[in-house]
């Protein structure tokens, strides 16, 4: 349950939305941690600059490493329900630092990306 304070004071509590199936949450994830730039652009320009020769790597990459992950980081969010630092807290108490890097690694991609 979310407890909602509105601007007036007035407390609600709203039940938690759920997905509607386990296939629009896949591909909304994807879409959130890959972006279609990465699946559709990055392969275009490096096999149209010369660079075919990187996408067999690239796609080893994805399927090896960067989707195996991502279904562990889901599976740790959905079992902990609860931020990243209170995830990881709860897979060890040494691991509370990851969580907390989240937060880190967003924050320089937000200076990179800014004008």
């Amino acid at each position: 349950m979310n407890i909602i304070i509105t601007l007036r004071g007035e407390i609600t509590i709203a039940k938690r939305e759920f997905w509607d199936s386990r296939f629009v949450f896949i591909m909304a994830a994807v879409g959130s941690a890959v972006g279609l730039g990465n699946v559709w652009r990055f392969p275009y320009v490096c096999y149209d600059n010369g660079g075919g020769g990187f996408l067999i790597p690239f796609f080893i990459a994805i399927f090896t490493a960067g989707i195996p992950l991502l279904i562990l980081e889901f599976s740790v969010g959905h079992w902990a329900r609860g931020t990243p630092p209170q995830a990881f807290e709860k897979v060890g108490k040494k691991w509370e630092w990851a969580g907390c890097s989240d937060y880190g690694v967003y924050e320089i991609m937000q200076m990179k990306h800014q004008k």
